[in-house]
């Protein structure tokens, strides 16, 4: 081989070597900026508008939660023994000092020489231990507490007749809530004696007998819907109207008795059914 061959051959492996070094330098350089871009971040972009702020305030708020375990946590032990002996105590002190209030008030009140008769009359009964007994029994639904109540007024000597004529009423409701028809009737004529015996005009009731009378009729009348006796009974009344007693005239009482039986039958469903 002679020397200008040689050199072609040197000259030509010099080229590839610079062509081979030039290529892995370009790839050093583009796998560089590939792994610039995965690790270096973003620049954060400030904001700027009012909405932005905000938001960004909102989500770096400190947060006021406070977790089960700690809340939970801070809530007092339960009360002992002697806490709730203590407690009692103090209950039973507070209701009676809370029933003296009630009482002076009323005593306070009926001594006002200003205050009306009505309203002295009315706080008199509502003074009454036994309203106060039979009218939170009536709350509670206990009626039978709150007609053992009522009848006491209805027997106190020292009650006045309106208080009594009250007590009255409060049992004909109380009969009506536990549907018994007897007490009722004697409720009512109770308060119907009051009206013919005693001066109730405070209260617009006129003194006579027609209320006795009425509660009469009407309980005959129901009791009338089972028992001939009765029935009876009330045609006889209805005669009585008659001028001529016949066959016509007893007749005409028969379907006036049973009109009767139909409505007061309707008007006190609810104490009879």
């Amino acid at each position: 081989m002679n020397d200008d061959n040689k050199y072609l051959i040197i000259a030509g492996a010099v080229v590839i070597c610079m062509i081979m070094a030039i290529f892995l330098a370009n790839l050093r350089g583009c796998s560089s900026k590939r792994d610039d871009k995965v690790v270096v971040p973003k620049p954060k972009v400030a904001t700027s508008t009012k909405v932005e702020k905000e938001e960004e305030e909102y989500r770096t708020r400190p947060s006021s939660f406070k977790s089960p375990s700690r809340s939970f946590s801070s809530y007092p032990p339960p009360p002992s023994d002697q806490d709730k002996e203590r407690m009692a105590k103090k209950y039973e002190e507070n209701k009676k000092k809370l029933k003296q209030l009630k009482i002076d008030w009323f005593e306070e009140q009926l001594k006002d020489p200003n205050i009306s008769p009505l309203a002295r009359e009315q706080y008199k009964f509502r003074s009454n231990p036994n309203f106060v007994v039979g009218m939170r029994a009536m709350d509670n639904q206990d009626y039978k507490t709150a007609i053992k109540s009522f009848s006491e007024i209805t027997k106190d000597k020292k009650a006045s007749a309106y208080s009594k004529y009250y007590a009255c009423k409060a049992l004909m409701d109380c009969a009506y809530k536990i549907k018994d028809m007897e007490l009722y009737f004697i409720a009512a004529r109770m308060s119907a004696k009051l009206i013919a015996d005693e001066d109730l005009s405070l209260i617009g009731k006129e003194k006579g007998e027609f209320t006795l009378e009425w509660c009469d009729k009407v309980e005959n009348t129901l009791k009338a819907r089972n028992d001939p006796k009765y029935f009876d009974i009330c045609v006889k009344r209805k005669l009585a109207n008659f001028d001529t007693i016949n066959d016509k005239t007893r007749e005409m009482a028969k379907k006036s008795v049973e009109s009767d039986i139909r409505f007061y039958t309707k008007k006190y469903k609810e104490l009879i059914e």
